[in-house]
This record gives C-alpha cells, sequence and structure tokens, in this order.
C-alpha cells in the first residue's frame, strides 16, 4: 500500500513553489526506501528524473534578485525563498545537482530580507512573520552561512515566537557556536 503514497507527490497536479518542494521533499527522503522496495516507475532513474525536473522547477521561481516567488514571475519573499533553499539543500544531500549560483543568489537575496527591519507582507500575521524568519535564519545555518547577529536580534522577540519559531532559532544559534 505504500506505493500509492510515495505516487502521489509525483501526480500531484498543482504547480506553485511551496507545492513544488513538497513534492521535492518526500521523494528526495524516500529515494532509498524506492529503491530497497523495487517500486516500479520509482525506482532508480524514473524517481531521479522526478526529482531533477521537481529541482528544475523550482529554479524558474527564482527572481532576478535571487528570492523565490510563489509563482514565475512574481515578487520573491523571505519565507518562500527559505523554504526553496531548504528542498534544494536536501536534493544536494541527496546527490542531485543543484547550482551553486543559484543557491548563492538566494542566500544573498535571504540575507538582505532579513537584515531589513521591515516584514515581508502585511497580510502575514506577527507570529507567522517571526516564525518565518527563524525558519530562514536556520535554512542559512544549514546552508552553512549562519547569521549570528540576526539570529540574535531574533532571539530578543522569542516571546513572541511560536514554539517552531523559537525551536528553529534555537537550532540556528547552536550553528552559530564558535564561528
Amino acid at each position: 500500500g505504500i506505493e500509492e503514497g510515495l505516487r502521489s507527490p509525483i501526480e500531484y497536479p498543482y504547480g506553485c513553489l511551496e507545492q513544488t518542494t513538497s513534492r521535492v521533499i518526500p521523494l528526495v527522503m524516500v529515494e532509498e526506501l524506492a529503491r530497497a522496495l523495487a517500486l516500479e516507475g520509482l525506482d532508480g532513474p524514473a524517481l531521479q528524473r522526478f526529482v531533477r525536473a521537481g529541482v528544475a522547477k523550482i529554479g524558474r521561481h527564482q527572481t532576478a534578485n535571487g528570492g523565490f516567488s510563489l509563482w514565475p514571475g512574481g515578487e520573491p519573499e523571505p519565507y518562500l525563498t527559505a523554504y526553496a533553499l531548504w528542498g534544494l539543500h536536501l536534493a544536494r544531500r541527496a546527490g542531485h545537482p543543484v547550482s551553486d549560483r543559484r543557491v548563492a543568489d538566494g542566500v544573498s537575496y535571504l540575507r538582505e530580507a532579513l537584515g531589513g527591519s521591515s516584514r515581508s507582507s502585511p497580510v502575514h500575521s506577527e507570529l507567522g512573520e517571526l516564525g518565518s524568519r527563524a525558519f530562514a535564519l536556520h535554512v542559512l545555518a544549514l546552508l552553512g552561512k549562519p547569521e549570528a547577529q540576526l539570529a540574535t536580534r531574533l532571539r530578543e522577540e522569542r516571546s513572541k515566537l511560536p514554539l517552531f519559531g523559537r525551536a528553529f532559532l534555537a537550532r540556528a544559534l547552536a550553528a552559530t557556536l564558535g564561528k
């Protein structure tokens, strides 16, 4: 019965950045499982093609300034950029080719966006915005680009952070130790 669950990320018909990245991540994570179970259509080169197509599609959401937008040609947002970079990081770590330039441009955008005092969009709540900033700092740390100063500044607002934001912030701060 696991085959159907593994196929659903491939067959999901929508394609905004979040949906695309949310398909790539589990596919990357189950590659070994799919190989071990020899699932027809999901093993070896077939699964790799799906992951690589997803990585390429994520790239089409990147804007000229390095950030990622919900739809190609849209306005970039820090949370979306962090989420895309996380998906690309996981794909790269699993051995899939990911453009160094694409990641570097995304990191540059994210650092600049997080360094500013303005929030990404008035439609986001403060709780969501602060949690997203903590997630973005965590992703930068995963990429080997921790931002100690920005993490320390966000720590001052920890009472406003949701629990998941506190966890991401703690991981980001831990990554800056000794740097």
